[in-house]
């Protein structure tokens, strides 16, 4: 049987809301993953019964009916979203004065998922763009190195002309015509020590 700290995850601080998120890009921790695993109905059949433990008389009233709803709900959200939703201090109880609504729990679910189902697509849409940018690389139709090398110095040359300089035009030692090093003897005979 799972405790509450398994059902319900608790959150470090109040603006910590997305920082509890998985934030690499590859594996079981990413957010895809996160945002596609969902809670078995056994699971949200009894993290509803813990929600409805913060109502006294909730027990005795509710069908089951209710109870089988609400977890279904919980079943068609993430794992993190649906426990928190049901958590009986946290969860949706905390907005509503009675029993939760299908339709306030659904309201709370869509906002609360919103920043994992943004992550998963932006998950998938990087995953999209590094398959287009594979395959364009494979069948890379372009120009020779050659002939794009020749390109870039002409446009180089044009914007020397009109008045820009690149790092390699500034006027260095090593790039000064006649310039040449000293060598290590030539150094010690001009920086000789002096006798007194």
């Amino acid at each position: 049987m799972a405790t509450d700290d398994d059902l319900f995850p608790r959150e470090t601080s109040a603006s910590s809301k997305s920082s509890n998120l998985p934030t690499n890009f590859a594996g079981k921790n990413s957010l895809a993953a996160a945002y596609s695993d969902k809670l078995l109905i056994s699971e949200a059949v009894e993290a509803v019964a813990r929600m409805l433990n913060a109502f006294p008389n909730a027990r005795d009233g509710v069908r089951g009916g209710y109870i089988g709803v609400m977890a279904e709900l919980l079943t068609r959200y993430p794992r993190a979203v649906a426990l928190r939703c049901a958590h009986p201090i946290d969860g949706v109880i905390r907005e509503c004065k009675f029993l939760p609504t299908i339709a306030e729990a659904v309201k709370w679910l869509e906002r609360e998922q919103l920043p994992y189902r943004n992550a998963a697509d932006r998950e998938h849409r990087i995953a999209e763009q590094l398959a287009d940018r594979h395959r364009f690389d494979e069948n890379d139709d372009r120009e020779p190195l050659e002939y794009r090398k020749h390109v870039a110095e002409r446009v180089k040359n044009e914007l020397r002309e009109a008045g820009f300089r690149f790092p390699e035009d500034r006027t260095t030692p090593a790039n000064t015509p006649g310039f040449r090093r000293f060598t290590d003897d030539e150094l010690r005979k001009i920086y000789e020590p002096r006798t007194p």
